[in-house]
């Protein structure tokens, strides 16, 4: 999981990706599969990251500015 947009009863829409993180990050610590996680996160030059990512065979990555809704 890389976002999360509804927390309860809340829509989190509005608010920016950095905010809407740490709210995901605190629902999902642990969820008991392998197969269920939290995406990696990397803040600043996604350049390195990239890099990695066509030399694992990633399928891609989401890049978003931090403050973006």
């Amino acid at each position: 999981a890389f976002d999360i947009i509804r927390g309860g009863d809340d829509d989190l829409r509005s608010l920016p990706l950095s905010a809407r993180r740490l709210r995901l990050e605190r629902a999902w610590t642990d969820t008991g599969s392998p197969l269920l996680r939290l995406s990696e996160f990397a803040a600043g030059d996604g350049t390195a990251l990239g890099a990695r990512a066509v030399a694992d065979g990633w399928e891609g990555l989401v890049a978003k500015h931090l403050e973006s809704r």
